[in-house]
């Protein structure tokens, strides 16, 4: 059986906000939540959340959860540092590791699970692209945990992306959700007038 784990960055500032955004309202919930129930009708076989900035509100609010939940002390230096962090906790049997923001609660499912179908197929880097523009999550092969290891700042995959360009696979979106992150209260608004008119609170 194949083996998927996903690290979900939940430990940023989030100070452009100027609050928690991952504890932003979400269809009766909060965002963190949203995107972790989203990766729990996936394929995924293993959730970890890195968590830094509020951790213990996080942690208890994420404890019903069936989800591996790990503190990275060092978030205020950037995403690489949870992204390592995370490679820490994933178990052995991970083929592939995907990585992904707390902060994007429109994700599909379906989207995820294509991505998984297509890095089974390919065995490649796999990332959704709308419009010509990359997104998130990326799912990587284990084999490049080692270069993951090696980031630095906020760096996040990117340099990897462009270095081994021969080894991605660029999986065609129509959804520009995969763009749609929470950065500001305006993108926070934004989003939810999105997912308003795409009727996501009707579901």
């Amino acid at each position: 059986m194949s083996w998927v784990s996903v690290l979900i960055l939940a430990a940023g500032k989030g100070e452009r906000v100027g609050l928690q955004k991952l504890l932003l309202p979400w269809k009766g919930k909060t965002i963190i939540e949203e995107v972790i129930e989203t990766f729990l009708r996936t394929k995924v076989n293993e959730i970890i959340v890195v968590l830094g900035r509020d951790y213990e509100i996080l942690r208890n609010i994420l404890s019903p959860y069936p989800v591996k939940v790990v503190y990275n002390s060092n978030y205020a230096t950037g995403k690489a540092s949870s992204i390592k962090r995370g490679l820490q906790a994933i178990d052995v049997r991970a083929e592939g590791i995907m990585i992904a923001m707390g902060d994007m609660p429109l994700i599909e499912p379906q989207l995820v699970d294509r991505m998984i179908d297509v890095f089974l197929e390919k065995r490649k880097i796999v990332v959704p692209v709308w419009e010509g523009k990359k997104g998130h999550p990326v799912l990587f092969p284990r084999a490049f945990q080692a270069e993951l290891m090696k980031i630095t700042g906020d760096e996040g995959g990117k340099g990897i992306l462009q270095e081994f360009r021969s080894s991605v696979f660029e999986l065609v979106t129509d959804s520009p959700t995969i763009l749609m992150d929470v950065d500001t209260f305006e993108d926070y608004e934004r989003i939810i007038g999105y997912a308003r008119l795409m009727g996501h609170f009707d579901k």
